[in-house]
């Protein structure tokens, strides 16, 4: 009779075990989530940052070329105008391939927590089905199924 309780708690222990192992997996998961998540959060805002320092840089290029031309006497018209034209949109273009690479990132990075996410629930399952299991197997012992 010793041996059978005994043996039932050493199966209950081991069927903890294995749930705990799983819940921990799963508790693990969620924290590499949180952090991939946070760096998710942390490229978009250097993303902004890095497209608002472009775009500023833009603006004063566009003002050293406006002063150079009203120094030289050079009318606002035709080329020069274009000119203008193209230092802004190459500074338009270049603050939003930095927005976009940001994006790009974060959402890499937001993929990579949803799998982790996803990888610690399936750990937690299993974890469950090998409990079950193992309960299902020390059962014959102890005169169940």
């Amino acid at each position: 009779m010793a041996e059978l309780a005994l043996l039932g708690a050493l199966t209950g222990l081991q069927t903890a075990g294995v749930v705990e192992q799983g819940r921990a997996a799963e508790q693990e998961a969620r924290f590499r989530a949180d952090a991939l998540e946070r760096q998710a959060r942390q490229s978009q805002v250097a993303g902004a940052r890095d497209a608002a320092a472009i775009t500023e840089e833009g603006q004063r290029r566009i003002a050293r070329q406006r002063a150079r031309l009203a120094r030289s006497g050079v009318v606002l018209a035709g080329s020069p105008v274009l000119a203008l034209g193209e230092t802004a949109a190459d500074a338009a273009r270049a603050a939003q391939q930095a927005r976009t690479d940001a994006n790009v990132r974060a959402d890499f990075q937001r993929q990579r927590a949803a799998e982790a996410v996803a990888g610690g629930q399936s750990r937690r399952f299993r974890s469950l089905l090998r409990a079950g299991d193992t309960l299902l197997r020390g059962a014959p012992r102890f005169g169940g199924f």
